[in-house]
């Protein structure tokens, strides 16, 4: 069997282990998502950003990579992008619609997650109604 890794392609890459001189940044990343519950990640294009937050998805939400990390609960994980959006109205609905998507998905997985959701989502309202 043989497996072939494209080491230059322009897909994000889920698998932490395909991200090269990455290490402080997932532990970094893991740290202060785990520690403050949500994570931002900016920079310029192209730069692995996308790659770095799958991969940090897939962390805390795979058990067997949760535990190579130390990762001790676990997560369902919403990656957002900002890409084209250019208002608060805009940010909102698509932040609400990520949580309901990836909610549906959890909600196959763990009924009990209904409330924390409904407050995940009033949280948000709140928090973007100031803008």
């Amino acid at each position: 069997m043989t497996i072939t890794i494209d080491f230059f392609t322009d897909k994000e890459r889920s698998d932490p282990s395909l991200l090269f001189n990455r290490e402080t940044e997932i532990k970094e990343g893991l740290n202060y998502l785990l520690n403050e519950g949500f994570l931002l990640i900016e920079g310029l294009r192209r730069t692995g950003k996308s790659s770095l937050a799958l991969s940090l998805a897939k962390i805390t939400s795979v058990k067997t990579l949760a535990e190579r990390y130390g990762v001790s609960s676990f997560y369902y994980p919403i990656i957002i992008s900002l890409e084209g959006i250019n208002s608060t109205e805009e940010l909102v609905n698509t932040i609400i619609n990520s949580i309901i998507s990836n909610y549906s998905w959890a909600l196959l997985n763990n009924s009990t997650i209904t409330d924390e959701v409904k407050k995940l989502i009033n949280s948000v309202k709140e928090l973007l109604s100031s803008y």
